[in-house]
C-alpha cells in the first residue's frame, strides 16, 4: 500500500468537504485503488481558529510548511477568487517543489494560466482543473473524450450557480433582484460582495479555462467583455450564459441571454449545464449542480485519483485565436425538439 501525502490551501466549504470526503473514503480508495491518502497539512488563515480535523494533521498559516513537506505529493487549492494574486505565488513555489496541482479557483487558473502551465511543464509536474467550471459537472472528461477528428465549433451553457439560482428565485418565486441576491447570500449560495458572479467575472474566467484547458485554443482572451446585470424581468426566460463559436476567430459572449425553447431553459437553482456542438456528433450536453461543497469536491477527488492513475497532460495549443465580442441577439443555440 502506497502512501500518497495531500495538503489543501484554503479550509472554508470546499476544504472542508474535501477532507471529509479523503477521511470518510480513505479505505474505499486504499481497498479500489492501492493508495492511502493521508492528508498531511492545510493552510488557513488564522491558525488559533478552533477546527474539527485529526490530531496528525498540521494546520499551518505559511505555505512554506508545505513546500518543504517531503511527503506531500499532491496540493489540493480550494482558496477562492479574491486572493488569486496570492494563490498563484503560493502555487508557483509549490510547482518548483514538484507538488501536482488540483485547481479550484478559475480566476487564478484563467488569469495566470501561460506561467501555471509553463512552471507545470519545466517541472515536470501535473495539474489538474475540473473543478473550476461547473462545480460537480464533469465537462472536461467529455471534452477530453470528444477532442479529436469530431471537431467542437461551439460552445455554451450555464456556467455559474450563484446568478443561476438568483435569477431562478427572481423567476419562481417573484422576487425583485436585490431580495433574491440577498436570499442567495444568506443561503451561502454566493459572496456577501457577488460582484464577480453577477457581473460576470466568474462565467468569464470559466470560459477562458474551457477554451484553453478544454480545446486547446489560446488567444487574446483578455478581450472578452463580459456583459453585467443588477436589475432583470422575473418573468422573463433569462439566463447567465457563456458562449464561444469558433470559426477563423472566436466569437464569444458572457451575459444574461434569452434562452427561450432551448435545453438552457430547463436548468435552475443551483445546477449547470455544458452544451457542445461537433461537426459529426451533432450537440451533446453534461449537467448537474455546479456550486456545493461535497459535489465540487467529489471532482477533486477524481482529480487527485487521475493523477496518480494516468498522469494527463495539458492540450498542448492547437491553434491561437482572435476574440470577437458579440450581441446576445446573434447567439444561435440548439432548440429543443
Amino acid at each position: 500500500m502506497k502512501k500518497i501525502g495531500v495538503s489543501i490551501l484554503g479550509f472554508g466549504t470546499i476544504g472542508t468537504s474535501v477532507y471529509k470526503i479523503l477521511e470518510e473514503q480513505k479505505d474505499f480508495i486504499a481497498k479500489t485503488y492501492g493508495y492511502e491518502m493521508v492528508i498531511r497539512n492545510i493552510l488557513v488563515k488564522d491558525i488559533n481558529k478552533k477546527r474539527n480535523v485529526s490530531d496528525t494533521v498540521q494546520i499551518v498559516d505559511d505555505v512554506s510548511y508545505i513546500v518543504n513537506d517531503a511527503d506531500t505529493y499532491i496540493v489540493v487549492e480550494c482558496v477562492g477568487g479574491h486572493a488569486a494574486d496570492e494563490t498563484y505565488d503560493n502555487v508557483l513555489k509549490l510547482i518548483k517543489a514538484k507538488k501536482n496541482i488540483v485547481f479550484s479557483s478559475k480566476k487564478c487558473l484563467a488569469t495566470y494560466r501561460k506561467e501555471i502551465i509553463s512552471a507545470a511543464s519545466e517541472n515536470d509536474v501535473q495539474i489538474r482543473y475540473d473543478a473550476t467550471v461547473g462545480g460537480g459537472v464533469p465537462i472536461f472528461h467529455l471534452l477530453d473524450n470528444l477532442y479529436g477528428t469530431d471537431r467542437i465549433h461551439k460552445v455554451y451553457g450555464i456556467a455559474n450557480a450563484s446568478t443561476n439560482y438568483i435569477l431562478s428565485l427572481m423567476k419562481e418565486a417573484d422576487l425583485d433582484y436585490e431580495t433574491a441576491k440577498n436570499q442567495a447570500v444568506n443561503e451561502g449560495l454566493a459572496e456577501n460582495d457577488p460582484h464577480e458572479d453577477v457581473d460576470g467575472l466568474d462565467a468569464m474566467y470559466k470560459l477562458i479555462i474551457l477554451l484553453r484547458f478544454g480545446l486547446g485554443l489560446e488567444g487574446d482572451f483578455e478581450k472578452i467583455e463580459p456583459c453585467a446585470f443588477s436589475v432583470q424581468d422575473n418573468h422573463s426566460v433569462n439566463k447567465q450564459i457563456i458562449y464561444a463559436e469558433m470559426d477563423d476567430f472566436v466569437k464569444v459572449y458572457v451575459g444574461i441571454a434569452n434562452v427561450e425553447g432551448t435545453l438552457l431553459e430547463t436548468i435552475n437553482g443551483r445546477a449547470n449545464i455544458m452544451c457542445m456542438e461537433s461537426q459529426y456528433g451533432g450537440t451533446k450536453t453534461v449537467a448537474g449542480i455546479g456550486a456545493g461543497g461535497l459535489e465540487t469536491a467529489s471532482v477533486i477527488i477524481d482529480d487527485c485519483l487521475d493523477i496518480l492513475l494516468h498522469k494527463r497532460k495539458v492540450k498542448s495549443i492547437q491553434k491561437d485565436v482572435n476574440v470577437v465580442n458579440i450581441e446576445a441577439d446573434k447567439l444561435s443555440f440548439c432548440k429543443m425538439n
